[in-house]
């Protein structure tokens, strides 16, 4: 990445010479159009460069300010009209928006029509200024056909003193970037260093019950919230060995810088303080499932070291949101949840959880409840797969189309790699519901575990090959219920 910077001075250079000829051939037409002298030293000027190019065209300042704020307002008054008509508004919008373009076009082409006349050459020749590429030809032609001129002296010192100045700033600016190493492989890998270390840490996850959420994390990551923390690399050996950086590597850089905005508000959302509130505890698990979609929509460009570190990372902090350790105020379980609204497909199936009878509290069952997640997707969503190369693992799950939030919404599984069920559970609008359930290698019940909007809500049970109940937690809203 070091010819970038060289690169973009070049790219600055031709610029200003595309500038200066550009200015010179409109100073050239206004004197040819027999225009005052203070025309032809305003059109070396940017914006006053508007004054000369009307009047060339037969055009006037007056006319051309009262129209544009004609416009203005117009669309305005279309853009409040439509938003009190809802979807149909759209619509008006967008006629307006098409209107505009039109009278932009019919105006300005009648500009670009009129000088080529004024210059005496066809009025279609004016009219190739619409065509790129081809316009930077043509306005110097309308203006020198005819023969190159002395440009008005006071226009042409202010016009190259303007140029060269800007020119020579941003140059300035793109050699200071370069000896700093803002195009080196060093500063995008330190871009990208940063952008990991960014992400929020979700602090100890100890203190969890046996047998809870991260039994039935849905993640490639692995079962248990337990991880290697991976080694932070030392600011010395990144500067003196970076490794090289690839296309997959930048792909990698600008997939994270992506989702960087959304561990931001979730870190916001984590705090100590924040987790005593019920509501703010929801709408970090929304947040937590929100990423999760985006993470795994994005897995090829991250790359699976900064998948499974992300994945990981969402693990730990799901387990928090769910640990015990903070005690939260009594809350209604019916309380707003301030989720993404609810669509086609959140309202084809009602929800297990909020109409699931009562369970009996007082002592926990002894057999596994029944398995509720069911094989098949509800309308608005669409059937999911992936592999998991390392583990051999499969899982598949139903996901709302982008029109409906994009959310999970219904039926997960998870597969071993001999085809037999891991976990399985239902989703609804991103969050877990019902009860999520984990096999043993021979299809008995492992764990199991309630879900009520995204929080634990009743019991979680583990049980040996045998069937046996081995332990047992009772959950209300997030929050372990003291055993009695």
């Amino acid at each position: 990445m070091e010819w970038l910077g060289p690169v973009m001075i070049g790219f600055l250079v031709a610029a200003g010479v595309c500038q200066f000829v550009w200015t010179y051939a409109l100073s050239a037409i206004a004197r040819k159009t027999d225009q005052s002298d203070l025309m032809q030293v305003l059109a070396w000027v940017p914006i006053l460069q508007l004054a000369p190019m009307l009047a060339a065209g037969g055009g006037s300042i007056g006319r051309f300010l009262l129209g544009g704020l004609a416009v203005v307002l117009g669309n305005a008054v279309l853009i409040g009209v439509g938003a009190m008509l809802g979807g149909f508004g759209k619509g008006v919008m967008a006629l307006g928006m098409l209107a505009t373009l039109l009278l932009c076009t019919v105006y300005f082409g009648r500009l670009a029509w009129n000088t080529a006349v004024a210059r005496g050459l066809p009025g279609g020749v004016g009219l190739l200024l619409f065509v790129p590429l081809v316009n930077f030809f043509v306005y110097p032609y309308i203006a020198f056909h005819d023969g190159l001129i002395v440009p008005n002296k006071i226009g042409l010192v202010l016009g190259l003193v303007l140029i060269v100045g800007s020119t020579a700033s941003s140059i300035g600016t793109a050699n200071r970037m370069t000896e700093k190493g803002v195009f080196s492989p060093d500063a995008l890998l330190a871009l990208r260093a940063a952008s990991m270390n960014a992400v929020p840490g979700a602090g100890d996850e100890s203190g969890l019950p046996p047998g809870t959420l991260p039994l039935f994390a849905p993640t490639g990551g692995g079962s248990s919230v337990a991880t290697t923390p991976r080694p932070e690399a030392s600011e010395a050996s990144m500067r003196t060995s970076p490794p090289p950086i690839d296309r997959a590597e930048s792909e990698s850089i600008r997939a994270l810088y992506r989702v960087k905005g959304r561990f931001d508000t979730l870190d916001s959302l984590t705090t100590p303080e924040n987790l005593r509130n019920h509501d703010l505890r929801v709408r970090a698990l929304g947040i937590v499932q929100s990423i999760r979609v985006e993470i795994d929509a994005n897995r090829t460009e991250l790359g699976e070291t900064a998948y499974r570190d992300l994945a990981d990372h969402l693990l730990r902090v799901e387990a928090r949101l769910n640990a015990p350790t903070f005690a939260a105020s009594p809350v209604s379980p019916n309380d707003a949840r301030g989720r993404v609204p609810i669509g086609p497909a959140a309202l084809a199936t009602s929800s297990e959880s909020d109409s699931r009878p009562s369970r009996n509290i007082s002592t926990p069952p002894l057999h596994p409840f029944p398995v509720e997640a069911k094989n098949e997707c509800p309308p608005g969503t669409e059937i999911r797969t992936r592999k998991d190369e390392e583990s051999g693992r499969d899982e598949e799950w139903c996901q709302q189309l982008k029109a409906y939030g994009g959310l999970r919404h219904g039926w997960y599984a998870r597969y071993r790699p001999d085809g037999k069920p891991e976990s399985m559970g239902q989703y609804e609008n991103g969050l877990r519901v019902g009860v999520w359930t984990r096999f043993h290698p021979s299809g008995q019940v492992r764990a199991q575990a309630e879900f009520q909007k995204g929080l634990q809500h009743g019991w979680v049970l583990a049980f040996d090959e045998t069937g046996k109940r081995t332990r047992s937690a009772l959950f209300e809203n997030g929050v372990r219920v003291p055993s009695r």
